[in-house]
């Protein structure tokens, strides 16, 4: 006490610029204690985080599963509660102590099977010292789009079922059903009138988008009329001014004649050939505008008389009359039937009929090639 009354003293009596001296370095001094305090202050905190690199989410379970740590840098043992949320949710909360130094990593799964996607994952961790937050986002993972379809052919009109068989959980769906119209519904049902469709479906979530296309999937067939199948009857026969002969390995066989139809139903008696012909070869090509079938069968007689042992095969192209305009390079080859116990006679033909594409109205050479690879003959057909 003494000494402050002696200095409380002196500082009274003391010349300005002596107590302006004091008065800085008490200042000073204050500031110091001050600063490191405060910088002592800051050092006690609680570190909270997720590993970016433990992020999981299954769509299919409907479930997320992360690694998180927790460090404490208090000075004393601590008290924490850990909460979970999903979309500001509550769904979990965690009481414990922390040591001074002490580091806790665990791993959590959260179910979110009932959440739509984005989905925000968040951890809030409190103490008396303050709350410590970290989040992330789920977007989720674009779809693999796919899909099929029952039936996916038949006669006009034609009702299709769709069926969404996209993976990764699509929130939205697009359809195109090739004809012009579209539908946004997950399983659509469309009808479908003549012709061949290709079909595409984008699915989509927030995870991005997945598309598929099935080109010429649909095909509806024409409903031939009675009158389009009675065209049948207007089959027409050429007979042969010389015969073709057609050889294998022990019988020689005569094509005398060909029955053969073109005309206004030629293209829907071949979509419905099952019904009405049996064809020997169907291109997957349809008639281009212009353009019809030509359905040829023909006629063979066995020029010995004798039950053939071997089937013989013939080979035939299309050319326009009178120009290169040929049927594609690979030739239509007809099986001629194995005849048992009878001699074959005039209306003995094949097993089937040749199906060619032909122009509208063109005058038709219908080549024969023998088993050398070379026309043997040209049958003309108006």
């Amino acid at each position: 006490m003494r000494v402050a009354f002696q200095f409380f003293a002196w500082f009274r009596n003391a010349p300005p610029y002596q107590k302006a001296i004091l008065l800085a370095i008490l200042i000073g001094f204050a500031t110091m204690i001050t600063f490191v305090l405060l910088e002592y202050q800051e050092d006690r905190f609680t570190s909270l985080y997720i590993y970016p690199d433990s992020y999981t989410h299954s769509q299919g379970r409907g479930n997320t599963s992360f690694l998180y740590g927790i460090r404490s840098y208090e000075r004393d043992r601590t008290a924490y509660t850990l909460q979970f949320f999903v979309n500001d949710r509550l769904v979990g909360q965690k009481d414990f102590d922390l040591d001074p130094g002490k580091v806790i990593e665990e791993r959590s799964a959260i179910d979110i099977s009932n959440d739509s996607l984005p989905t925000k994952i968040q951890l809030v961790l409190s103490s008396g010292a303050g709350s410590y937050e970290v989040h992330y986002w789920i977007l989720g993972t674009a779809p693999v789009a796919a899909f099929s379809a029952k039936p996916t052919q038949g006669k006009e009109p034609l009702t299709v079922t769709f069926y969404d068989n996209s993976t990764n959980s699509p929130s939205s769906w697009a359809w195109n059903f090739g004809d012009g119209t579209t539908s946004t519904l997950r399983n659509p049902v469309h009808t479908f009138t003549n012709g061949s469709y290709s079909v595409s479906l984008v699915a989509s979530n927030s995870g991005g988008e997945g598309s598929e296309r099935k080109t010429n999937f649909i095909t509806v067939l024409p409903n031939v009329t009675i009158s389009a199948v009675s065209q049948v009857s207007q089959v027409q026969r050429v007979l042969l001014r010389e015969t073709l002969t057609v050889r294998d390995r022990q019988s020689i066989l005569d094509i005398i004649a060909l029955d053969y139809y073109r005309g206004p139903y030629a293209n829907d008696l071949v979509a419905y050939s099952r019904e009405v012909f049996s064809l020997e070869n169907i291109s997957n090509a349809e008639p281009e505008p212009g353009y019809e079938y030509l359905l040829v069968k023909v006629l063979v007689k066995d020029r010995q008389g004798t039950t053939p042992i071997f089937v013989a095969q013939a080979s035939f192209r299309t050319c326009v009359k009178g120009t290169n305009r040929c049927s594609d390079a690979e030739r239509a080859f007809i099986t001629l039937p194995t005849f048992e116990d009878k001699v074959i006679s005039l209306d003995d033909s094949s097993s089937g009929w040749m199906v060619f594409i032909v122009p509208v109205s063109e005058v038709i050479d219908l080549a024969y090639y023998d088993s050398s690879g070379l026309p043997a003959g040209y049958i003309q057909i108006r």
